[in-house]
């Protein structure tokens, strides 16, 4: 757990999505309100708040048999650091001599003393950040919204570390919330009631979306890995953000049951997410909504590339680069390290996939010569870039720009494939890197294809921001061909714009009907059509087309679904049998009636239907091989 990657864990250096069950459940790691929860099988239990705040529970099986920073654990608090007083130097020499071997040499950031003066907070600002809108509301007795913790968690230690925390900090708002998140959920931790401290102290707590803000929640939330999670979970309340009714969490965010995805050894993927199954790249898997299941298929890596895991992600990674160079009058190297020179001045192409492979991207850069002065020698004078269906110009002509369609911008040219392109200018000596910008920009190319509306919207937002520009008059037929009177909807889908003509673009307000998402069809921003599903899963619990679950179902015959208007011409009904199997109650059987006919498919895998044309029945059954 690590505060690069927050709310994400790694396992193996390996970015994965809470909960994890490793080591064949010796090992759980969970969300636990603002925490992430890791608890072994021992009764080793460690919660971290992504932040600063990290707390390690050890049952008393360890008594005298511990060491580090958190002392020995025998019950003698004066032991626990050698006798320096306030000697800061000496408690830091204290310190050091826990540092992991682990500790990287050449980290920046790591170091064991106070670089320079080691700071002292002054008198008067003590006095300023003990008072009660700061760290006071801590110590505050009478209504104070810590009160009944005092008892049971003395105040004094907190206090003290909030008065450092603000003096270093000159009185920061954002880490007194945290000083105070932090007393708040350790006051929680050892059963206290704690009241609400967040108005007095200005520091609010917005919910993401699905969710909404509880004080005193469960500490073990619904997972879609785990519905039943709260109601065997035997932890303190914690202040959290609980997913709404009929929502569940899918990593970290609250989703309809429908909406979960799948588990596989213990961690959980998203819906649709690939991933590589094993750690030599030779099982490449993903999680089918449809099947409500991990599909894995044998795969290789390419040659050229090997198998690692960058930036907390398993995958094929390119083993090696290579460079092909135009410089000067022009002077090629190829990528195999050819030289050779050549005179023309036509349009050739520089570099282009040639290959069927689908795992490719496919681009295509072309280069254009020119004569400047003398017809015996030629320059590099435009380089362009085809991909992602796009085309984005380098030129001579307007140095340190990016011509995408008519549009211009500072800047250098890079595909999130790891391509990158730039004009080899002969006023730059020896160049085989980019021309630079102050400060250095680069102009980034969205992963999805075809071009993303992301980009379209970020594009127009600038030519539209230029003050008093008419560089917006360049947007012309923009990219993709876009027309004139043509209607765009903005990333979000909450405005649908028209575009009039050079200056003109007018946006209104917008909203996806009822039963709609905004998203990407066929690269263009849309709303998309999610039609509704209901499920009786294991043991018969119901999800509703809305996504609310329900227990187990009694025996009977149940209405699943139904059209309200039986003068409908698509009127049907469905009826559910719930039998007895000897173990636990199951559907036995699906009645579905309407205006046509009427089937029957039953638990044994026999189906009958009868139509209002042959008002007779006939069974159809499974053809084995």
């Amino acid at each position: 757990m690590t505060h690069k990657f927050p709310y994400d864990p790694q396992v193996n250096r390996e970015v994965t999505l809470l909960p994890v069950l490793l080591g064949d459940g010796k090992v759980q790691v969970h969300p636990s309100g603002l925490c992430v929860a890791l608890e072994t099988d021992f009764g080793l239990q460690v919660s971290y708040d992504w932040n600063w705040h990290l707390l390690i529970d050890l049952p008393s099986s360890y008594f005298h048999h511990v060491r580090g920073l958190c002392g020995n654990f025998n019950l003698k608090p004066l032991d626990d650091i050698l006798d320096t007083g306030d000697n800061i130097t000496a408690i830091n020499t204290w310190a050091k001599s826990w540092k992991s071997a682990d500790s990287e040499i050449d980290d920046p950031i790591c170091w064991d003393y106070c670089d320079g003066a080691c700071p002292v907070c002054e008198e008067e600002k003590k006095e300023l950040y003990g008072g009660n809108q700061y760290c006071g509301i801590i110590k505050k007795s009478f209504q104070g919204p810590f009160r009944a913790c005092h008892d049971i968690l003395k105040p004094h230690d907190f206090y003290r570390s909030c008065l450092s925390d603000l003096c270093l900090s000159n009185g920061a708002r954002s880490i007194l919330c945290q000083v105070l998140e932090t007393y708040a959920a350790t006051c929680q931790k050892n059963g206290a009631m704690v009241h609400d401290w967040r108005t007095p102290s200005g520091c609010p707590l917005p919910c993401p979306e699905n969710s909404h803000y509880e004080p005193c929640g469960n500490a073990c939330p619904a997972t879609c890995s785990n519905w039943d999670n709260p109601a065997t979970c035997d932890q303190p309340c914690v202040e959290t953000c609980a997913c709404n009714a009929g929502h569940v969490l899918s990593g970290r965010q609250c989703v309809p049951v429908l909406r979960c995805g799948c588990t596989r050894d213990g961690r959980y993927y998203r819906p649709g997410e690939e991933f590589w199954g094993d750690d030599t790249c030779h099982s490449r898997c993903r999680c089918d909504m449809e099947l409500g299941m991990v599909v894995c298929e044998d795969s290789r890596c390419k040659p050229g590339e090997v198998c690692a895991v960058v930036k907390g992600m398993r995958q094929c990674m390119a083993s090696s680069r290579s460079i092909c160079v135009a410089t000067g009058d022009p002077h090629y190297t190829t990528f195999d390290g050819r030289r050779f020179d050549f005179m023309g001045t036509c349009v050739y192409l520089l570099a282009g996939l040639c290959s069927t492979d689908p795992t490719l991207t496919p681009f295509a850069v072309t280069v254009e010569n020119n004569h400047r002065g003398s017809r015996l020698v030629s320059f590099t004078e435009v380089i362009t870039m085809e991909v992602y269906n796009m085309t984005l110009s380098l030129s001579q002509e307007h140095p340190q720009k990016v011509k995408l369609g008519m549009k211009e911008m500072m800047g250098v040219v890079q595909s999130n494939f790891m391509m990158s392109a730039s004009p080899m200018s002969p006023f730059l000596p020896g160049v085989s890197h980019f021309p630079q910008t102050h400060p250095p920009v680069d102009a980034s190319l969205p992963s999805i294809s075809p071009v993303s509306s992301s980009l379209l919207w970020y594009s127009l937002y600038c030519l539209q921001s230029l003050p008093g520009s008419s560089h917006f008059s360049h947007f012309s037929h923009f990219i993709h061909g876009k027309q004139i009177a043509e209607t765009m909807l903005t990333p979000d889908c909450s405005q649908s714009c028209t575009y009039w003509g050079p200056g003109g673009l007018q946006c209104g307000p917008f909203t996806c009907p009822f039963g709609h998402t905004c998203g990407l069809r066929n690269g263009t921003r849309a709303c998309i059509e999610h039609p509704g599903h209901c499920s009786l899963s294991p043991a018969t619990r119901f999800v509703t087309f809305d996504g609310v679950t329900g227990a187990s179902l009694a025996t009977g015959t149940y209405v699943v679904a139904s059209v309200c208007d039986p003068r409908d011409p698509a009127w049907f009904r469905l009826l559910g049998d719930i039998g007895d199997t000897g173990e636990q109650p199951a559907v036995m059987a699906l009645h579905l009636f309407t205006p046509h006919g009427f089937i029957t498919m039953r638990r044994d895998g026999k189906v009958w239907f009868a139509t209002s044309e042959a008002p007779m029945w006939v069974m159809v059954t499974k053809r084995h091989p």
